[in-house]
């Protein structure tokens, strides 16, 4: 199953879910939803890196398509090690690396 990357960009403790954000090479966005349960390691908070696996059944409920689902998603500060090598040197620079 293939995995992709992404940013928690909102997560209400309360309710245990939140949303992933993720950019593709175009700057076109997706959101992904996540709940607590599908989280296999790392905690949840709005800004940390997710890597996921994205549930293929739609879920539908009252004849709505609801947002595509992240399962087995492990989140902390992992973003940056699992980029593309090109993205990976934009963050180094950044960071005001060499």
């Amino acid at each position: 199953m293939e995995k992709k990357f992404g940013v928690l960009e909102f997560w209400d403790s309360a309710r245990a879910f939140g949303f992933i954000r993720v950019t593709d090479s175009e700057g076109c966005a997706t959101q992904y939803f996540l709940h607590v349960s599908r989280i296999i390691s790392g905690e949840p908070q709005p800004g940390a890196g997710v890597r996921f696996a994205v549930d293929v059944q739609p879920v539908v409920k009252k004849r709505i398509e609801k947002r595509p689902t992240a399962i087995e998603a492990e989140v902390g500060d992992i973003l940056p090690k699992f980029l593309p090598q090109r993205n990976a040197l934009k963050l180094d620079n950044a960071g005001g690396g060499q």
